[in-house]
């Protein structure tokens, strides 16, 4: 069991209580100050498309478990993640209300850290504006062709048409196609290099502190002699033994 508390925030909150619902439950319990403002409020709608279940009530107590600290630790976003768990259905949170002396006496957050913390949760967004660049980009080039094969259309089969209006429209949708063309280029490659980098394996073995050879001693211990060769070979030697013991 892990707690990672705010020294601000301790006397205002039931930690023993909080480590006994955490322990007993097996999900995380995070406290919470009881009241947002309005600039909490807009924090929140931004912190939506992070994938994290953003709340500017959320305080910085949080109890978890050791194995949902691990599930925190994976994700790429750990400062996120250990102040606003991810949307996942493994991850169960409960929420504690702080005591009502805490919105006047514990220090007030400035308007600067609020600024901060939206900006890190719009930084997060990342993937998901990709996403929406990505399908915007792609709905761009097809609709570019399409006027494209449309001016072709009229150009082939229609007789009377205004001076300049194939050129200027052709233009156009060539113009329009490109920038599709180049949005969705440099939004799939940024999601591809975003996966690339967040699919790291964290498992690797850093530092060996002590090594132990568990059969070093294993053969004077048993009496037991070694000599390298073939399976054929032992047993012609074993054969020989048992008809000449000496």
């Amino acid at each position: 069991m892990v707690a990672l508390a705010s020294v601000e925030e301790i006397d205002f909150l039931d930690l023993r209580q909080m480590i006994l619902d955490s322990h007993c439950q097996n999900l995380l319990v995070i406290g919470d100050r009881g009241k947002s403002t309005l600039v909490d409020k807009m924090v929140g709608i931004v912190g939506n498309s992070t994938g994290f279940r953003v709340n500017a009530r959320f305080m910085q107590t949080i109890v978890c478990p050791r194995a949902l600290l691990t599930r925190l630790l994976d994700q790429p976003e750990r400062q996120l993640a250990l102040r606003f768990p991810p949307r996942d259905r493994a991850i169960p949170i409960e929420i504690q209300v702080a005591k009502r002396e805490f919105l006047t006496r514990a220090r007030r957050r400035g308007l600067r850290g609020r600024l901060h913390l939206a900006q890190k949760l719009i930084v997060s967004s990342a993937p998901n504006v990709l996403l929406a660049l990505s399908l915007a980009s792609a709905t761009i080039l097809v609709g570019g062709a399409a006027f494209i094969l449309y001016v072709l259309c009229i150009w082939s089969f229609k007789e009377v048409i205004e001076p300049g209006w194939v050129t200027t429209s052709g233009i156009l949708g060539l113009t329009a196609a490109f920038l599709g063309l180049l949005g969705l280029g440099m939004s799939t490659g940024m999601q591809k290099m975003i996966d690339l980098l967040g699919n790291e394996d964290n498992d690797e073995v850093l530092e060996e502190i002590g090594k132990v050879n568990v059969y070093a001693g294993i053969s004077a211990d048993l009496n037991i002699q070694y000599e390298p060769g073939s399976t054929a070979e032992a047993m012609a030697k074993r054969a020989e033994y048992l008809d000449d013991p000496a």
